[in-house]
C-alpha cells in the first residue's frame, strides 16, 4: 500500500505482492553471496566451474519450477494467514530453494578445491546461516509478541507505515541483541564505524 499505493491496484493485489515479496526474500542470502563465492573461482582462473555448477542446479530444479504451480495451499506463518495465494506463490518459493541450493553447492566445490582449509571452513557458512536464520525467526517472533501484528490490512496507508516502522525498528534492536549472543555481530564494531562516520 505504501509502495504501490491503491489507485490502481486492489487490497487483494498488493496483498498478494507482500507474500511474493516475503517468498522472494528467502532467498536474498543467496543472490547477494553468489558473487562473492563466484570470485573465489575466479581467482583461481576456473571461471566455468560457476557457470557449469548453475546449469546444473537449473536442470536438477526444473521439474519443481513445474510442480510449483499447483502449490497453491501453502501453509504460510501467521503474519501471512488469510491472505489470497496463486500459482504465483510456489513458484517464488521454488526460486528462492534453487538459488539458495545453487550458492550452497557452489560454496561447498570451493571449499573442497581449497585443500588447506577445507575442513574449517565447508561448515562455517551453513553454521552462520543457521544462525542468522534463528535469529530473524526469534527476532520476528518477539516483536509480535510485544506489538502484535503489523497492520498489514489497514484501510490508512499512514497507519500501515508507521506500523511497520515501529515493527522494523523492534525487530531491528532484537536482532542486534540476539545476534551478539550468538557472537555474530559484535556492538563495539558497530560503536567504531558510527564512530568513523561521524568524525
Amino acid at each position: 500500500r505504501v509502495i504501490w499505493g491503491t489507485s490502481r491496484l486492489s487490497i487483494e493485489s498488493l496483498n498478494g505482492i507482500g507474500v511474493y515479496c516475503a517468498l522472494l526474500s528467502l532467498g536474498l542470502w543467496a543472490w547477494s553471496m553468489q558473487g562473492l563465492i563466484a570470485r573465489g573461482f575466479y581467482a583461481r582462473g576456473q571461471t566455468w566451474i560457476p557457470t557449469l555448477l548453475g546449469s546444473m542446479v537449473v536442470a536438477l530444479c526444473y521439474p519443481l519450477y513445474i510442480s510449483s504451480a499447483t502449490w497453491t495451499h501453502l501453509t504460510l506463518p501467521s503474519l501471512f494467514s488469510g491472505l489470497p495465494l496463486g500459482k504465483g506463490a510456489g513458484l517464488t518459493l521454488a526460486s528462492s530453494l534453487a538459488i539458495s541450493l545453487y550458492v550452497f553447492v557452489l560454496w561447498m566445490t570451493l571449499c573442497h578445491r581449497d585443500r588447506e582449509t577445507r575442513h574449517q571452513k565447508r561448515w562455517w557458512l551453513v553454521s552462520l546461516l543457521f544462525k542468522v536464520e534463528l535469529t530473524v525467526g526469534l527476532s520476528v517472533w518477539v516483536a509480535q509478541f510485544l506489538l502484535g501484528k503489523p497492520a498489514l490490512l489497514s484501510n490508512s496507508t499512514t497507519h500501515c507505515l508507521i506500523s511497520g516502522l515501529i515493527h522494523a525498528s523492534v525487530g531491528m534492536i532484537c536482532f542486534l541483541c540476539i545476534s551478539s549472543i550468538f557472537g555474530f555481530f559484535r556492538w563495539n564494531t558497530l560503536r567504531q564505524k558510527l564512530l568513523s562516520r561521524i568524525r
